[in-house]
């Protein structure tokens, strides 16, 4: 009978701890770029840093240069 209480506390403790590590992974993740769109491979748009560039390069605090007249 304490054979069985002990084996079913440990097998509780061992769920806690998985429950415990898979809550880590998810805190840990974002920090190391894991939940990223292109890591995940989400059917989405990914943002490219050098397109964007290219669009407002010649803006000026928001306001296009060429606009101004």
């Amino acid at each position: 009978m304490n054979a069985e209480q002990v084996l079913c506390t440990d097998r509780v403790n061992l769920l806690i701890a998985e429950h415990d590590l898979g809550l880590a992974e998810f805190d840990v993740a974002p920090n190391v770029g894991r939940l990223a769109a292109a890591e995940l491979r989400l059917p989405v748009q990914l943002w490219n840093p050098d397109e964007h560039y290219k669009r407002v390069r010649t803006k000026w605090i928001g306001f296009d240069r060429k606009e101004q007249g």
